[in-house]
């Protein structure tokens, strides 16, 4: 947006009263009211100026009407005059392009009176002069003056969009939609901003299925700078942040674009094609895979739990996360937490063959270490759970039937053994220990 279409929207703060006839007639009654002939005598004046569109010679009579000795309420008339014919001076100044005499003018008003007409006269001025930080100073005063009009919000947001600050000019255009749904200049500053954004995410995005994830960083920091809440932005970072191995990042990106769905309407997460529950299952994904990414690289216990600790938060009732954290205890051997997990997950959900493998597993390993200091009772408790769990697991019913031989419970034991060959009649451990079972050491026909 050009600096000169900025100024021309800046509200105009020539006050309508020059347009009123009654106007000057007011300020000769108000003259003929005081007790000082020389106050008198230049309100007269200012009055006659005035009628004759005469802001320069007005300005001069306004002054020395100020420089008079006057009670506290003619004071505040009197300032209150002084005030709309600068400032009505200052604007033919900045219509003429003598910004810098309009801005003494200005100046010189806002010492006396920082009324909201001469900031957003001053505003405008600024502008024009190239000064857009000022500007908005000024604007900003004024906006908390008075109840913002939709045209001071659109120009706050052009002057901010015109500094580069685009997150703050689309704040801007949204606060003023919000006054005048059909705001011409800022629905078109907002058609501008969107545009803009929508051209740099779908560069984002494309980089991202090209693999090119350095350079979808580069783009998404620019669009985050103007909408800091872009949903597909955010996801096509936290994509390319996950891809890189930079799984913090992404889990922060995605949290950031879960908490921004919370502020949109369904229809507008599914505009965007991200709604809250896509995006929360993306980052349950990103948090596991950033555990297995540490696993993988030999990490500590805490790199490794704490993702999946944060996944289990979010989502309690998710067997596999639990699962995953049972993995993860595992793999620095922590069996006790390792079962606890499981248990966890297979309450959650009691059909899960691969979590019912784990823990068969967990028992058999128990029930082999029972085992080894003659627990017996304890070692054939463990596997009847392990064969429980996995009743497929051939190596799990060959054990248990060894060990119910050494405990002499023979019918148990070849019962086990039979089961251990139903499964599988390769299975070499079974097949020896059945053949002590059985006369002369031969095995059951349908097992030779």
């Amino acid at each position: 947006m050009k600096l000169s279409t900025v100024a021309r929207r800046a509200p105009s703060s020539k006050p309508s009263l020059f347009a009123n006839a009654n106007y000057s007639p007011s300020l000769i009654v108000r003259s003929s009211r005081t007790p000082n002939s020389e106050l008198g005598i230049h309100l007269v004046q200012t009055s006659l100026f005035l009628s004759l569109s005469d802001l320069s010679s007005a300005v001069h009579s306004v002054r020395a009407a100020r420089r008079c000795t006057m009670p506290d309420d003619a004071r505040r008339a009197v300032n209150a005059v002084f005030t709309d014919v600068l400032v009505a001076r200052a604007e033919e100044y900045r219509a003429a392009g003598r910004v810098d005499r309009a801005s003494t003018l200005l100046d010189e008003v806002i010492a006396v009176n920082p009324s909201p007409a001469a900031l957003l006269s001053r505003s405008a001025v600024k502008l024009q002069r190239g000064d857009h930080a000022d500007a908005i100073e000024d604007l900003s005063h004024a906006l908390r003056t008075v109840t913002p009009t939709a045209d001071m919000k659109s120009s706050l947001a052009a002057i901010h969009h015109l500094m580069g600050s685009h997150s703050e000019a689309l704040k801007g255009v949204r606060q003023c939609l919000l006054t005048d749904a059909n705001h011409r200049p800022a629905l078109d500053l907002r058609d501008r901003i969107v545009r803009a954004l929508n051209n740099m995410t779908t560069t984002a995005v494309g980089l991202h299925i090209a693999g090119r994830n350095a350079e979808v960083l580069d783009v998404v920091r620019r669009i985050l700078a103007i909408d800091p809440t872009c949903v597909v932005a955010l996801m096509a970072a936290a994509g390319a942040q996950a891809a890189l191995g930079q799984y913090t990042e992404s889990v922060g990106l995605l949290e950031t674009a879960l908490n921004a769905t919370t502020e949109m309407t369904p229809a507008e997460q599914r505009r965007t094609g991200y709604t809250s529950a896509r995006i929360r299952d993306v980052l349950l994904k990103t948090l596991h895979d950033a555990a297995t990414a540490a696993l993988h690289t030999n990490a500590g216990l805490g790199e490794a739990v704490g993702p999946l600790n944060a996944a289990v938060q979010i989502a309690p009732d998710h067997a596999g996360l639990r699962m995953a954290r049972g993995d993860a205890f595992m793999a620095f051997g922590d069996q006790q937490l390792a079962m606890a997990n499981y248990e966890g997950a297979l309450a959650r959900d009691p059909d899960s063959q691969p979590i019912k493998r784990r823990i068969a597993h967990l028992h058999y390993r128990d029930g082999l270490a029972a085992s080894i200091v003659d627990d017996l009772t304890l070692a054939i408790g463990h596997l009847v759970n392990a064969v429980d769990m996995d009743p497929q697991c051939s190596t799990y019913w060959a054990l248990k039937g060894r060990l119910e031989y050494r405990a002499q419970s023979f019918d148990a034991s070849y019962a086990s053994l039979c089961a251990a060959l139903d499964v599988d009649r390769s299975c070499s451990e079974a097949r020896t220990a059945l053949a002590k079972l059985c006369p002369g050491g031969m095995l059951p026909e349908k097992y030779r």
